[in-house]
């Protein structure tokens, strides 16, 4: 597991792009002049959910079976202001990024020479930014400026295989990380004024990146037979930034 982060320079450059976004996102874009009584609130939320059975049963004198599953996934949430902003009350720029990925995989195999592998690979680049745009002005928002971002990442891959004549390996990787940009990220941009006009104020000002991942990687293997054996692996890399 690593915890380095981007540097300054990396995170300003994703933030001033002109590049379109992909996946879910919620924006007001630069040059917007908004001024609202009460709370301006500006949320992306994207949620991903994926059940995934696959398998494969042979029998014979000599059976092969064999399941596979690669999967990636690739979700974006991103929630983003700009331009002239005055609240009576709250702004709030968020971004909300849940996943739930459950990947079952499972090969059998029946015979005088029986074969089974099942194997289930993850990868995850998901990623989720909430942020104030640079050359933003915050006029007023006198309960609070807030910008949270939060990711919830649910994995379980359990490859099994099942039972036959020899031979039987299980394999499961999860890869979490993305390693081209910051995964969750909060922030405002560069040369914004907050609370700079006269009369006018910013109450509490919060930047929050939340990130909350889970991974249960299980390998198993059921082997029966004259020479009969079983081999499993369960591996899980997590690089988020």
């Amino acid at each position: 597991m690593s915890g380095a982060g981007k540097d300054s320079a990396a995170i300003m450059s994703a933030v001033n792009s002109t590049a379109p976004t992909v996946g879910t996102e919620a924006a007001i874009e630069s040059g917007s002049v908004i001024t609202a009584g009460g709370d301006i609130a500006v949320t992306a939320n994207e949620n991903v959910e994926v059940d995934i059975i696959v398998g494969g049963a042979a029998a014979g004198f000599v059976g092969i079976g064999a399941g596979i599953s690669v999967l990636n996934v690739a979700a974006n949430a991103t929630a983003h202001a700009a331009g002239t902003l005055s609240a009576g009350g709250d702004i709030t720029v968020q971004a909300v990024l849940s996943e739930d990925v459950e990947v079952l995989g499972f090969a059998g195999a029946a015979g005088f020479v029986g074969l089974g592998a099942a194997v289930v690979v993850i990868n995850d680049t998901s990623t989720a930014a909430a942020y104030i745009e640079a050359g933003s002005d915050i006029v007023s928002a006198p309960a609070s400026l807030f910008l949270p971002t939060n990711t919830k990442y649910h994995r379980r891959d359990r490859p099994g295989s099942g039972r036959g004549g020899r031979g039987r390996a299980s394999f499961v990787k999860i890869n979490v990380g993305n390693d081209s940009v910051t995964d969750t990220s909060a922030l405002i941009g560069s040369n914004v004024d907050i609370g700079q006009a006269e009369d006018n104020t910013v109450g509490n000002i919060s930047v929050n990146a939340v990130s909350t991942i889970s991974a249960h990687a299980e390998a198993n293997g059921i082997s029966a037979g004259i020479g009969a054996f079983s081999t499993n692996f369960a591996l899980v890399d997590i690089t988020s930034r």
